[in-house]
């Protein structure tokens, strides 16, 4: 975590004195996550039964989006933030990326999101869940379009190249049977909106 708040102290002020012509926007996006669940269950010392779902989450991700034209009328975009949701996926994000019109209005975002998970353990006498701390990389690929001046509408997609997030266990006292489930990342879509010109 100390590698990501040191590679945004230094690159922000970077951006901001050196890029006059700098566009600066805050950005909030809702993500639609994909994690997949795979439970074991086992009596005594053999495993007697194997599960495989799909679970969602959700939360919000509060981003401050600097760009600096770039030739050819692309930009390039830094964008640190945090990812607000449940205690297993909170965490802080640094994105990069390039931005470009496509189809006037319509413009598009090419790039790489790094995030932070704080992870987050709890346990009982009978279940335990441990959520693994550490960097995620998502490439990640959205549309947006402006509706005025300052308001702008986006559209994304990302996929988790790191997908071990989360384990768990839990026993039940009136027989021998535990199971253990771990979780991982899939990918998820997101709708966000950027505010433009934000001081």
């Amino acid at each position: 975590m100390r590698k990501l708040l040191l590679i945004i102290l230094l690159i922000s002020p970077v951006l901001i004195l050196f890029s006059q012509e700098s566009n600066k926007g805050l950005v909030l996006e809702i993500p639609l996550i994909k994690t997949e669940l795979n439970q074991k269950k086992y009596s005594g010392l053999s495993k007697i039964d194997e599960i495989n779902s799909v679970k969602y989450s959700t939360g919000i991700n509060v981003g401050y989006s600097w760009r600096i034209p770039l030739p050819l009328n692309i930009k390039f975009e830094i964008r640190p933030g945090v990812f607000l949701s449940d205690l297993d996926l909170f965490g802080v994000n640094l994105g990069i990326y390039l931005r470009g019109n496509i189809i006037h209005p319509v413009f598009a975002n090419l790039g790489i999101k790094t995030h932070y998970n704080f992870g987050f353990e709890d346990s009982h006498i009978s279940w335990g869940q441990k959520s693994q701390s550490g960097f995620y990389f998502n490439p990640v690929l959205s549309l947006g379009m402006p509706i005025t001046n300052k308001f702008s509408i986006m559209i994304g997609y990302s996929y988790y190249l790191e997908k071990n997030w989360r384990e768990s266990w839990s026993s039940d006292y009136l027989t021998p049977n535990y199971f253990e489930t771990t979780e991982k990342l899939k990918w998820y879509l997101f709708l966000g909106i950027e505010i433009n010109n934000l001081l």
